[in-house]
């Protein structure tokens, strides 16, 4: 089973609507399911799945900017998983690349990623340092649906991923 795919957990200060209408001038920003909800500490959290969304997602977020912080997941099925942790100028303070060997040839999972990761969501360094251990073992959920990602949003205090209910907006280029 194919899982291609890219979800972007986006925290803004305010109203989405600017986010949302950057992102969709992005290219290619094929269609893109859009929750928008209160997130933790005030703002808004939106939450963007895009099915094929492994390759362009990550760039179009960048791109976009405008956020607080974003955790992003790309699942490119049995090739492999990325997950990254933007902070407001689009720098990734953490990039987990796992290959389907285990291998992670181009991460920046250590203890001074785990430490900005906690310092932009309020967590414990602990909890986060525990996440970024589990890469060693991501491999072997590849193939399950954006599955290698719950210890990384657990421990920054995602609750879910992808909310209850249908996409508040769907964008298309």
């Amino acid at each position: 089973m194919s899982t291609y795919s890219g979800l972007a957990i986006v925290d803004l200060d305010g109203d989405p609507d600017p986010f949302l209408a950057a992102l969709a001038t992005r290219d290619p920003v094929r269609p893109v399911q859009a929750w928008i909800r209160p997130a933790p500490g005030g703002g808004t959290r939106v939450t963007l799945f895009a099915e094929f969304g492994n390759e362009w997602l990550a760039p179009a977020v960048t791109a976009a900017g405008g956020f607080r912080r974003a955790s992003i997941s790309l699942d490119h099925s049995s090739e492999g998983v990325e997950h990254l942790v933007l902070d407001a100028t689009g720098h990734a303070v953490q990039h987990v690349d796992v290959g389907p060997s285990g291998e992670t040839p181009a991460s920046r999972n250590d203890p001074s990623a785990w430490t900005a990761v906690a310092a932009l969501y309020g967590v414990e360094v602990a909890a986060v340092a525990a996440a970024g251990r589990t890469a060693t073992t991501a491999h072997h959920h590849l193939t399950e649906l954006m599955v290698p990602f719950d210890p990384f949003w657990e421990a920054v205090g995602i609750e879910e991923a992808i909310p209850d209910g249908f996409p508040d907006r769907e964008l298309r280029s």
